[in-house]
């Protein structure tokens, strides 16, 4: 899964994020691939939303630094109004509003 000599994200296990996410299932895939040299580090959620999903990503972003303090968390929020409740959440946060077909093409460059 992991080599050729470059860097990779884990996609985290989560399942069911809002409902609670699987915390033993994502420390065995920590503790697996955390010492593996291509590994950059854990992309913990796509696009989560609202107050319970905030809870359960920053549960799983507690337990990956406690266990690979040395890798980042990343996210992806498509809803820009979602970035301040997620701002503690990872340490890289990547974006993709959908402009289309609601707002302009424009409102990607705001």
């Amino acid at each position: 899964m992991l080599g050729m000599g470059r860097n990779y994200y884990v996609k985290v296990p989560y399942g069911k994020m809002a409902d609670e996410p699987n915390l033993a299932n994502i420390e065995s895939m920590v503790t697996t691939f955390k010492s593996h040299p291509a590994l950059f580090g854990y992309y913990i959620a796509d696009e989560p939303s609202g107050e319970v999903f905030m809870n359960a990503v920053n549960k799983v972003n507690s337990l990956i630094k406690k266990l690979d303090p040395d890798k980042v968390t990343m996210l992806v929020l498509c809803n820009m109004s979602e970035v301040i409740r997620f701002k503690d959440s990872m340490d890289i946060l990547g974006v993709d509003p959908y402009p289309v077909p609601k707002n302009p093409l424009s409102m990607v460059a705001d």
